[in-house]
């Protein structure tokens, strides 16, 4: 991944480039400026793209842009992932498509990581090995921390930013609705159902009731599922392309929230 990602940056006119996992959207691998932001729209775009492709009943999407004032981001399909791309406003985004499309097909290898060859260690080496491994593993779940609070503010703004942009100023009932409704069909071990109540026409986060072993990939499945959802809705509600129109309007205010 980290060879593909960085043939993708060496494209005139791309400024960085990620991979996040379409599961959770965690990132797996960077190249150039690769902000929390392009993490952030990386997963938002992929998954908004793969729900309507399903619904329109499509074999997946090529890629998506979507333009800010300053940017343009790009996002690609690539077996378990989403890349994507941050790209100067200026620059010739047909031609960049295309060097990106030939990149993904000549891309023949496996989309891990190539490991150097295994070297011989001790028992005593492995052991330690073992217990690294073990403290890796259990430092995945995660207590609350100022770190995991923020993360999980950012989600239910997002939740919120698409509410409003889908409701259109009107009532929210159907939009709230659907939100507490998956969130209590995904939640199935309630470590945020508590936590996230519907209040005053908006999705109302109470952190302390958030559970204290919730790890961010838990986080970010969680808040996947309810994006899927009401963009399953929009859909339904709106068509495939004003509801790609609302996606931009709300990445827009994602941007413009963590430049903020």
């Amino acid at each position: 991944m980290k060879e593909l990602l960085e043939k993708m940056f060496a494209i005139e006119g791309v400024k960085g480039v990620v991979a996040v996992k379409s599961d959770d959207g965690s990132r797996v691998e960077s190249a150039g400026e690769a902000s929390s932001v392009l993490d952030d729209i990386s997963a938002f775009v992929g998954s908004c793209g793969d729900v309507i492709s399903k619904l329109l009943k499509l074999n997946g999407f090529n890629d998506l842009k979507f333009y800010t004032e300053n940017v343009i981001y790009i996002i690609v399909p690539k077996d378990d992932f989403y890349i994507g791309l941050q790209v100067e406003n200026r620059s010739d985004i047909d031609e960049i498509r295309d060097k990106i499309g030939e990149i993904i097909k000549g891309k023949t290898e496996p989309t891990q990581p190539v490991t150097a060859p295994e070297e011989k260690t001790s028992d005593t080496e492995k052991k330690a090995e073992e217990v690294v491994e073990e403290k890796t593993a259990e430092s995945s779940v995660l207590n609350l921390s100022p770190n995991i609070k923020k993360f999980i503010e950012s989600k239910v703004l997002q939740i919120n930013y698409l509410i409003d942009e889908f409701s259109e100023g009107g009532g929210k009932d159907d939009w709230l609705q659907n939100v507490i409704y998956s969130l209590k069909t995904i939640d199935t071990e309630n470590k945020m159902s508590n936590a996230l109540i519907e209040e005053g026409n908006e999705v109302k986060l109470y952190i302390e009731k958030v559970s204290d072993d919730i790890s961010e990939n838990e986080i970010s499945t969680i808040s996947k599922g309810i994006i899927d959802e009401l963009c399953k809705l929009a859909v339904r509600r709106y068509g495939t392309d004003q509801t790609k129109q609302k996606i931009q309007n709300v990445i827009k205010k994602i941007t413009k929230s963590k430049v903020g």
